[in-house]
């Protein structure tokens, strides 16, 4: 009898061991993450600090080239002035300098036309002299040798004006004056020439070397974004691993006396509201409330147009609705989507409940851990979009080197990479068509409208809806600013459902959801919300069926749940 009691005891004692034995080790696992958690935290701060530190000083090395720009220009304008005016002003002076000689020149001229005229009268009257000296016999003789020496004189006045004008003659001075001013003249516009060169080759230097900072301060705006979505993923990182390593904490804390482990056991359990899974349409309906997973900051589909404002958008239109449908309110836990389906799990915070259901723009994916999904509510096209009248950008491929915004989405990344799009993960595979400088993901959905609006990226590709309301809406803040390249990008129309958690307990749920969808997609109100938050209705009939990964949806949980019942 002592024996079997002592059997029995440890048949039951060896599992506890080995479960308190998991605990502490998967409690030092998540200790050690954590750890290295806070690690990566330490580096993007440091990395962050380093790149506002990096973008200041752009800042001021952009300021720098822009004085030396201006500066270089003024003195190119300063120095084609200043030669143009000294130019101006030797020429000037070389051209008042040559009129002068040449009047001076033609002054001597007459006078000494003058003086030969004159010359040549006195000769006149010289001749006319000796003329009536002779005839005056032995009395002219005096007056004859009287006029015969001023007929020498005559002639030597005019030989000397003759040879006077000769020397006088600045016509030889004339043409050096204007040799001189041609080639001061080529001179100088040879200087301000080489001047303009030089200053020009200084213009185009600087120019480079802003375009060059320009290309660093747009990689640095790209590290900057992903350092606050890094900063974003390793907060909520920490928040879980603290978490995990208090209840695996507990776990280990009651399982240490393998002997006494049932009660406290049960004491975690009440501690986190862990209790096993039952139906949780009946569970929905009994609380009169079902708590709906949604990203707020998804403009179009569920978000605030201001602050403390209930939630508008397509999905939240269609969560109200089913809500309505089988008597309950709609309770809206917001988280950010790339995370949401693991609320269908684990609330948000240490004793939160899980969610009943993710509707919010989830396009079903086998990346998605343990989810089930609805039928097909809603199609839409996947679009690029960009900041408006930007030419640049008409198309997919205008982005080869240029920096892609999209969001953190799987199925984003696979129409990219079908299409050809390669960016750094990709970039050695196969079927290049368009190579990025930068593909960003984004995380945080509240940017996804800014960063294109204010240049961190140069397009953005997007679910229609997101960007629908915010493109052409006028109350929108993003109006006028960005718009909506018409046309698919994806094979096929995009489509959402609804997630659930991979449970038989969420069997009856996930069978209530698709009967609504299957009946609301008539209805009038469909119509509606399809028409304000996308346009129009776009029809298709592909589901998460159609899709790789032998996806779960209402057939495997109901029989999941037929399983569980007969066991």
């Amino acid at each position: 009898m002592t024996g079997r009691r002592s059997n029995s005891r440890e048949s039951i004692t060896a599992p506890v061991v080995i479960l308190h034995e998991a605990a502490a080790q998967c409690g030092h696992l998540a200790a050690q993450t954590l750890d290295a958690a806070e690690t990566q935290n330490r580096l993007i701060e440091e990395t962050n600090q380093r790149t506002s530190s990096l973008a200041e000083s752009l800042r001021a090395a952009n300021q720098g080239l822009e004085t030396c720009s201006a500066n270089a220009t003024n003195i190119q304008t300063e120095t084609r002035d200043a030669l143009r005016s000294m130019s101006d002003a030797l020429d000037g002076d070389f051209s008042a300098l040559t009129e002068i000689i040449s009047r001076k020149s033609e002054d001597t001229k007459k006078i000494l036309a003058t003086i030969v005229e004159i010359g040549h009268q006195i000769k006149i009257l010289s001749i006319n002299a000796r003329i009536e000296a002779a005839r005056a016999g032995e009395a002219g003789r005096g007056f004859a040798v009287v006029a015969n020496e001023v007929g020498r004189l005559a002639e030597t006045t005019m030989d000397h004006a003759k040879e006077a004008e000769v020397l006088l003659n600045f016509a030889d001075v004339e043409a050096q004056i204007d040799k001189s001013a041609h080639e001061f003249r080529s001179a100088v516009t040879s200087v301000r020439q080489s001047s303009d060169d030089s200053l020009g080759r200084v213009s185009a230097t600087i120019d480079e070397m802003t375009h060059n900072l320009a290309d660093v301060a747009d990689n640095n705006k790209v590290i900057d974004e992903l350092v606050d979505m890094q900063r974003t993923a390793g907060r909520r990182l920490r928040a879980r691993l603290g978490w995990a390593l208090q209840e695996l904490d507990d776990v280990a804390s009651a399982t240490a006396n393998a002997d006494d482990a049932n009660e406290p056991l049960l004491d975690v359990a009440r501690r986190w509201k862990l209790s096993p899974a039952t139906d949780r349409l009946e569970q929905i309906k009994r609380r009169g409330v079902l708590r709906v997973g949604v990203e707020p900051g998804f403009v179009g589909l569920s978000f605030r147009r201001r602050p403390r404002e209930p939630l508008m958008g397509l999905d939240v239109d269609y969560a109200r609705a089913y809500a309505q449908s089988i008597g309950v309110t709609c309770e809206f836990v917001e988280y950010p989507w790339d995370a949401l389906t693991g609320l269908l799990h684990v609330g948000i915070k240490e004793g939160e409940q899980p969610v009943d259901v993710i509707w919010s723009a989830l396009p079903p994916n086998a990346t998605y851990r343990q989810v089930a999904y609805s039928d097909t509510y809603t199609y839409l096209p996947f679009v690029l979009a960009r900041r408006v009248g930007d030419m640049r950008i008409r198309k997919l491929d205008d982005l080869d080197g240029k920096v892609l915004g999209i969001i953190n989405d799987p199925g984003a990344f696979e129409v990219l990479d079908t299409y050809g799009v390669r960016w750094s993960a990709n970039k050695d595979k196969p079927g290049r068509k368009i190579s990025l400088a930068n593909l960003v993901a984004y995380s945080d959905q509240g940017r996804i409208h800014d960063c294109l609006a204010e240049g961190k990226v140069d397009a953005f590709c997007v679910d229609l809806p997101i960007y629908h309301w915010a493109c052409s809406n006028p109350s929108s803040p993003w109006f006028g600013k960005i718009e909506i390249l018409p046309g698919n990008l994806a094979s096929k129309l995009y489509y959402y459902t609804v997630a659930v958690a991979a449970s038989p307990a969420s069997a009856s749920l996930l069978k209530s959801v698709n009967a609504f969808i299957g009946s609301f997609r008539a209805s009038s109100r469909c119509n509606q919300i399809e028409q304000q938050w996308q346009g129009r209705v776009h029809d298709g009939t592909h589901c998460y069926r159609d899709e790789p990964g032998n996806l779960l949806g209402e057939a495997e949980l109901s029989a999941w749940l037929a399983q569980s019942q007969m066991s």
